[in-house]
């Protein structure tokens, strides 16, 4: 249910990788471009939003949490037999509120929190599973789907808050560093797609290091500075400017409306 940026990559994905035939990915969604560039992969494009999910064994609920009521009210009682696993990627929506909506009193609902990586098959997604699907295959059905589209991970639900504001809103806080770092580069007279380059090549490298080995965040930066070199001139800027504290505050800032999103409508 969604053929967003989020939504429609979840789709193409996994009938690119081979992980679902296109026969058996419906996507309903309300934007025709992305709904035509689905369809020219083999995927079935949905009449109603209600009909697909009765068709269905598993929903993706994927729209914005400002949507969601509308779009489960407009399911009605789709999804709340007991053999449909529904999975919800609407950031700060609880379990217990989508089942509420849904007219599901059965478990059988996963959160789910991918970002944008999915888009290139490097995404991190938290999953948590609701009650009914620790017994179930559920959670394997889940991890097929988004491991499938990056890396994922299990976690309790009161994890999930903190885990959208974190690792859901990181990407733009990383492309709005790499904009700073294109935008001097070019002051400095390097082409634009250079400095996209660099600041792109930086990024896999330093992604890698903390994937692939040992050191520590500590480390990295010491290879990197040495006293009285640029890194390190570049370093203590920052910290008298309270860029690093600015940076925490902000992230801090997207779990606390991580949190608000789940209050707004829906109450605790």
């Amino acid at each position: 249910m969604g053929a967003g940026k989020i939504g429609s990559a979840i789709a193409s994905r996994l009938v690119q990788k081979n992980v679902f035939p296109a026969k058996d990915v419906l996507v309903t969604g309300r934007c025709e471009e992305k709904l035509e560039k689905l369809r020219a992969l083999g995927i079935e494009i949905g009449r109603d939003n209600k009909t697909a999910a009765e068709e269905s064994d598993v929903v993706v609920i994927s729209v914005k949490p400002k949507d969601v009521a509308g779009l489960c009210t407009n399911l009605g009682d789709a999804c709340a037999d007991s053999s449909k696993l529904v999975i919800s990627v609407a950031a700060g929506i609880k379990i217990s509120a989508i089942a509420g909506l849904l007219q599901k009193p059965d478990g059988r609902i996963i959160r789910a929190m991918p970002n944008i990586g999915v888009l290139v098959g490097e995404g991190f997604t938290a999953l948590a599973p609701g009650t009914d699907c620790l017994n179930r295959d559920d959670a394997l059905v889940a991890a097929k789907i988004f491991c499938n589209l990056g890396t994922c991970g299990f976690y309790d639900e009161r994890m999930i808050n903190p885990l959208t504001g974190i690792s859901g809103s990181m990407p733009a806080y990383l492309a709005a560093f790499a904009g700073v770092i294109i935008s001097t580069a070019i002051r400095h007279g390097i082409r634009r797609n250079e400095g996209r380059t660099i600041a792109g090549q930086n990024m896999v490298a330093m992604g890698k290091l903390l994937l692939e080995t040992d050191y520590s965040v500590r480390d990295m930066i010491r290879f990197v500075g040495t006293k009285g070199g640029t890194t390190h001139a570049g370093k203590e800027l920052a910290k008298k400017l309270g860029l690093f504290s600015a940076f925490r505050q902000t992230i801090e800032r997207a779990i606390e409306r991580a949190y608000e999103l789940g209050h707004e409508d829906y109450g605790k």
